[in-house]
């Protein structure tokens, strides 16, 4: 059946590479050309026939090498999903006998279900329905198709924009120039396509626009509908979010087909699996923790008595004994931007001893590493 094939060129270190390949067959006749562009995404129209091996066959540099395909299965189910302008044309198809019977088309995007289909088949193969994206939020939304068992066969990510969903902000200084350490005012006026004002809490960096690179890495609205969505993606995804040319929505519905990560898994979601205490627990506030150990050997753990001072403008206090092993926790507090603080512990011995501080550092950040290769869990062509 016909499919869209999502194609990701990379080298060793996970950089996107632009190149010219073809797609070939277990025979080595070309099928058709293909191109890589930025970030070394790129995708093709391709119909695969049954019992065939297809492979990928890159000639830059060296020797030609060449990538197997996924899989293609005798039988199975397509879904494509097609940006039309007006209207995001969501399409599904099967070679199964009374496939589509009974089975449940779903789209969801950031926790809100917008599209939820229960087909009657009667006997077709295929089905389409048209979804407009003024009627959603932006963002990566997720569309599958479950069979009438509640199998998950078919996944696709799509990139929802909707301009008219998006807050203009309008900044105004009091004064055009200013010298060394003059006083900044800043008007702010936020306002919805409609220009009424939009209320909030904001944050706001001030930076010298030497700092700022000329491609940079992302800003605030790419981390919180993309990479925060599908992990980490290219080196700027800030390009995903510049002009509005057919070049880059091409690209972004690329990078859409290649990164195929999933925030949880349909089979344990339907069998209620899903209790796994989590790897790190919520944070509540901010807290401060550690050991009191010796002042000559940081390995041996002295018990005291610690207490701890917030500087602010409410001045907190806190004092507690540590455990055997000399651990000690103070919080959870609530405030914003930097403060002072004094830490302070007292030997509970009757030989007066020195003691010294290991606190505890700060929560990884984990973001993932530049991806080298396509997981094994991403497929063009769904199974059975």
């Amino acid at each position: 059946m016909p499919t869209k094939l999502g194609i990701e060129v990379t080298d060793g270190l996970g950089n996107g590479l632009a190149v010219r390949g073809s797609i070939l067959d277990g025979e080595g006749n070309t099928i058709t050309d293909f191109e890589s562009r930025e970030f070394g995404l790129g995708a093709i129209n391709f119909k695969p026939l049954p019992g065939k091996t297809y492979f990928a066959g890159l000639g830059t540099g060296g020797s030609p090498r060449d990538f197997e395909l996924p899989q293609v299965y005798d039988k199975g189910y397509v879904l494509n999903v097609t940006d039309r302008e007006e209207y995001i044309l969501v399409q599904v198809a099967t070679s199964e006998d009374r496939g589509l019977q009974g089975a449940v088309l779903l789209g969801h995007l950031r926790g809100e279900v917008f599209l939820k289909q229960v087909l009657d088949g009667n006997g077709k193969a295929d089905h389409a329905v048209k979804v407009y994206p003024e009627r959603l939020k932006e963002g990566v939304a997720q569309f599958t198709l479950f069979t009438a068992k509640g199998k998950p066969v078919c996944e696709r990510l799509f990139f929802v924009e909707n301009p008219n969903n998006r807050a203009s902000l309008d900044i105004r200084t009091d004064h055009e120039s200013y010298g060394t350490r003059d006083r900044v005012q800043l008007d702010l006026a936020l306002r919805n396509p409609k220009g009424s004002p939009v209320e909030g809490e904001f944050s706001m960096s001030v930076v010298s626009d030497n700092g700022i690179s000329p491609k940079g890495d992302g800003d605030i609205r790419s981390w919180l509908l993309l990479d925060s969505d599908v992990g980490a993606t290219v080196p700027d995804a800030g390009y995903f979010f510049g002009e509005n040319s057919t070049e880059r929505k091409q690209l972004l519905d690329a990078l859409m087909l290649t990164h195929g990560w999933r925030r949880f898994q349909w089979s344990q979601l339907l069998e209620k699996k899903t209790g796994d205490k989590p790897r790190f627990e919520p944070e509540k506030g901010i807290a401060i923790s550690g050991r009191t150990v010796s002042f000559h050997d940081n390995e041996k753990p002295r018990q005291s008595v610690a207490s701890l001072t917030l500087m602010g403008e409410d001045s907190i206090y806190e004092k507690d004994s540590t455990d055997i092993d000399g651990r000690f926790s103070f919080g959870n507090f609530f405030f914003q931007d930097s403060m002072d603080a004094i830490l302070q512990a007292e030997s509970i011995s009757k030989k007066p001893r020195s003691i010294d501080f290991v606190l505890d550092p700060e929560l990884p950040i984990e973001l993932p590493a530049p991806r080298n290769s396509l997981p094994k869990s991403t497929g063009y062509f769904s199974p059975r």
